[in-house]
C-alpha cells in the first residue's frame, strides 16, 4: 500500500530480540541493504 517491502526473518546484523524468525522490516524499494539475504543449515548425523 505505501510502496514499501517488508524483509522477513532476523539478520545477523540485529539485537538478538530482534533476530528472530518472527521479526518483519519494512525497506523502500529503492532502499540497499546488507544484511538480508537466506541461512543455511545443515543437520549433522552425530
Amino acid at each position: 500500500p505505501d510502496g514499501r517491502a517488508v524483509a522477513r526473518g532476523g539478520s545477523w546484523w540485529k539485537r538478538p530480540r530482534h533476530a528472530t524468525f518472527a521479526a518483519r522490516v519494512p525497506y523502500a524499494p529503492w532502499q540497499q541493504v546488507y544484511d538480508v539475504g537466506f541461512r543455511v543449515l545443515v543437520e549433522s548425523d552425530d
